[in-house]
């Protein structure tokens, strides 16, 4: 079953509401003011019923107090209702209105010429040619125009029949994974705590999901959903809904705040964006002009700043950024409407691209480019401009839906084809930046083995030197294994190190002959070794070897329980070690302290913590007094 948000648009007391009436049934002016003075302040909203689907409708105010209103309305609407009272025609509302729908991108809609009971056969025809005149050149210029009246019935059959139409025509809107709703209303309902209302411009929002709060990025549990008036389990994107949030304040959320998914929004000052000036603006739009910012349910006041020319004239289209002097969160690719600072007049509109937290320079080529793709490029130019702007910074999938405008299913088709790695399913990088960040660790490596020759290994927490930014934990995690895979690296434990290095080998001079000295020393004592202490005596370098070889490998370290006393083995003694303790008892026997002493013919004093060395790495087990072999020799 289909769906389309329509927005009832039009000059003050043209009859949108009664309209909305005749059609749905609902009187959508609810406020005690708005009855009193006979016009629309809030945004009104009704639900009507159609074959194949259902009409979600936005009755806007239409007075230009409420303009701020109107926008918030409009936005996110697939369709409009041009409403036109036969008897005024044309007033100034009715085109600041349909010029509001155009710039937010609305490619379809009806007129509506409402109160035809009262007016006379030659008025008709006047109004009508007078509304061709005006809708010429726009997306209603093959509108239906259907003479109604909500009194006598007149032309709502045929006007419920034109909405059928239209929504057979738009496509659903595509689920694009994360949750995006501008908030147009907060309020508390005893018994059930705080309810924001929106429509929920993208995503799927369902009872029990997890949702942040911006601005502040506080995260709130979906306790109840629902969709005019009706509870649902699910509501799609593009719904009007009703979100109840458990545990949530109502002063923890206002009117042009944002429910979205958890970490998918950030804030920052300066939005890239298309403009394009409207054909009725009064003056051209200056560089540095201050200007009234209107996307989503929030209004903000930046300065224009225009990235290839000193003005924008009417009629214009360009890329710019809009700079504000506090952080604002948005999302891209949404609509957006630029009003004069003072006085007020709607000058034009179009849909924002990038959030950044630096201003672009004045005629740089390369921003210039890249907000040329984010406006008009393809949905895979796009994808690969946002990889390749991000670098070695990981792309979660549902922003790449956000700024390609696609469902995750299309997306995640497009990035089979390609060149990108994924990375724990959920994100990507260009497979050039992979192979970049890859490069960096086997470099810094070889620089660190260079630097280090008697150390055998890195410690995995100190590669973060390699990095000066922040590299995420799935996609460092994601780079080790690739280079493990390939053979260029060998992790063991926490520790990397080249897979073609030996740190033996790098090793020269009196450290070689040290080396050599203390392996020895080891090797001849077999089980009998000495302690740490007995074999460095003290002596710096003496001390540095002994830890290079116990890195390389070549000795284990022993330490008994409860003792601070530490002995190292010789690998060869370990080895031979297990073998007789293999021999002795084999697989499954147990066997005491004593027992095993007797085995390896050696003393308490190292057989003990040999023992529990073999319990750490689980070559045995151990059972009160008695242990058994569990692992091979």
């Amino acid at each position: 079953m289909n769906y389309v948000a329509l927005g009832v648009i039009g000059h003050v007391d043209h009859g949108k509401t009664a309209l909305v009436k005749a059609l749905a049934g609902v009187d959508t002016d609810r406020l005690k003011e708005e009855k009193a003075r006979g016009i629309s302040i809030v945004l009104g909203h009704a639900n009507i019923a159609l074959p194949g689907g259902a009409m979600g409708i936005v009755d806007v105010p239409g007075h230009e107090r409420f303009i701020r209103t109107m926008i918030a309305g409009a936005t996110g609407t697939g369709a409009v209702l041009l409403v036109v009272d036969v008897n005024e025609g044309v007033k100034p509302q009715t085109i600041e209105h349909l010029d509001i729908a155009a710039l937010l991108g609305i490619r379809e809609g009806i007129v509506a010429i409402t109160k035809c009971d009262t007016a006379d056969a030659e008025l008709l025809p006047m109004v009508e040619e007078e509304i061709r005149d005006l809708v010429a050149g726009t997306f209603l210029a093959q509108a239906p125009f259907i003479a109604t009246s909500s009194v006598s019935g007149q032309g709502i059959e045929e006007l419920k029949a034109a909405l059928a139409g239209v929504l057979e025509r738009t496509a659903p809107q595509p689920d694009e994974g994360s949750v995006y709703m501008p908030v147009d209303r907060v309020f508390s309902m005893p018994g059930f705590g705080t309810v924001a209302t929106g429509t929920l411009r993208r995503g799927a929002l369902r009872v029990g999901d997890s949702v942040a709060m911006y601005p502040g990025g506080a995260v709130a549990k979906v306790r109840a959903l629902q969709n005019h008036n009706q509870a649902v389990e699910t509501s799609p994107p593009g719904h009007r809904t009703a979100v109840n949030l458990r545990g949530v304040e109502k002063s923890a959320l206002r009117r042009g705040g944002i429910l979205a998914t958890p970490d998918t929004l950030s804030p920052g000052r300066f939005l890239g964006a298309r403009l394009t000036m409207s054909r009725h603006a009064p003056a051209p739009l200056k560089h540095g002009q201050a200007v009234r910012l209107l996307f989503g349910t929030q209004e903000t006041y930046p300065r224009v700043h225009l990235l290839d020319r000193k003005e924008l004239r009417p009629g214009e289209s360009c890329v710019l950024q809009f700079c504000h002097e506090t952080e604002v969160y948005a999302l891209t690719q949404e609509p957006f409407i630029v009003r004069t600072y003072s006085p007020m007049h709607t000058i034009g509109g179009g849909a924002l691209l990038d959030l950044k937290a630096k201003r672009y320079r004045r005629n740089d080529a390369g921003a210039l480019r890249r907000l040329e793709v984010l406006s008009g490029g393809a949905a895979q130019e796009i994808v690969l401009e946002v990889l390749r702007e991000r670098g070695a910074r990981l792309s979660k999938l549902s922003t790449l839906c956000g700024y390609a405008r696609t469902s995750s299913r299309a997306c995640e088709e497009m990035l089979a084809g390609l060149p990108v790695v994924r990375v724990g399913g959920g994100s990507a990088i260009l497979a050039e930046a992979h192979e970049a960040l890859c490069g960096r660790v086997v470099a810094f490596l070889a620089r660190y083995h260079e630097a280090n020759p008697a150390r055998v290994a890195l410690p995995e927490t100190e590669l973060g030197a390699a990095f000066p930014e922040k590299i995420s934990g799935p996609l460092l995690e994601a780079i080790l294994k690739a280079l493990v895979a390939r053979g260029d690296l060998a992790r063991d434990k926490g520790m990397l190190r080249l897979a073609a290095f030996r740190s033996g080998d790098a090793l020269k001079g009196k450290d070689r002959e040290l080396a050599g000295e203390l392996e020895a020393l080891y090797r001849e004592a077999g089980l009998a070794p000495p302690s740490m202490d007995e074999a460095t005596r003290g002596e710096k370098d003496r001390k540095r070897i002994f830890g290079h070889l116990v890195e390389h490998g070549a000795l284990v370290l022993a330490r008994q329980h409860n003792q601070s006393r530490t002995l190292a083995f010789h690998t060869e003694a370990v080895a031979g070690a297990k073998a007789r303790l293999h021999a002795a008892f084999g697989a499954g026997e147990a066997f005491s302290a004593s027992d095993a002493r007797k085995a390896l013919d050696s003393t308490r004093k190292f057989v003990i913590p040999l023992l529990e060395y073999f319990d750490g790495i689980r070559f045995t087990r151990r059972d009160g007094d008695k242990r058994v072999i569990i692992g091979k020799k």
